[in-house]
């Protein structure tokens, strides 16, 4: 139920996500090539901690989060 799209430079990737349904959904992603700790919740003053290169969040009926991992 969520869809996403994924943008890397040199010194940041980028996680573009969407909750694709009426209902509130959660998410997984897997980025075990990148050493980040967190992920940057952009717009919503929080991070989201990664472990074994794994987090997880939340989302509203057709919400929208902006992740950035250094």
């Amino acid at each position: 139920p969520v869809d996403l799209l994924v943008k890397q430079g040199k010194q940041e990737t980028w996680v573009f996500a969407v909750g694709m349904t009426k209902r509130p959904a959660s998410a997984i992603f897997t980025c075990q090539e990148l050493k980040a700790t967190a992920a940057e919740v952009l717009g919503e003053d929080r991070k989201v901690q990664l472990k074994g290169g794994v987090f997880s969040d939340e989302f509203p009926a057709y919400g929208v989060h902006l992740y950035r991992l250094r």
